[in-house]
């Protein structure tokens, strides 16, 4: 092989993985995609005064250990007078599905990142049963 020849399959090697990328929590893009952005849309906004902007809410900013709660189980938020929110539960996923979740959330909105283990969540939602 001469070293025209190498140089072209070194190219066309080099072509092809330049465009791969890595999409660090697959599985949390795809459940988030498929049980959240109908409502929170892709980017976390939400539909205005309809559905909140997750990435800047209290409960995502300030209650991180009370998001596997809120997927699991749903929230109903009232002001004295009325519901203002009613997010439906997701029973059906698992923990490990849920901490996929909310670490694909986090890698994407939170500058300081700090990835949820499984265990987290096993604690975490073992804590929002037994303060129901």
């Amino acid at each position: 092989m001469n070293i025209k020849s190498k140089l072209v399959i070194s190219l066309l090697t080099l072509a092809a993985f330049s465009h791969c990328t890595y999409e660090p929590y697959p599985q949390g893009k795809e459940l988030y995609e498929a049980y959240c952005s109908n409502c929170h849309s892709s980017d976390g906004t939400g539909l205005k005064d309809l559905i909140p902007d997750i990435r800047n809410s209290t409960y995502y900013s300030t209650r991180k250990s009370q998001l596997a709660c809120i997927i699991k189980h749903g929230l109903v938020a009232q002001d004295s007078t009325q519901v203002i929110m009613d997010m439906p539960p997701a029973p059906k996923l698992s923990n490990f599905e849920i901490s996929n979740i909310i670490n694909y959330i986090n890698h994407q909105w939170n500058e300081d990142f700090k990835e949820v283990l499984i265990l987290d969540i096993d604690a975490d939602l073992e804590n929002c049963v037994n303060q129901k």
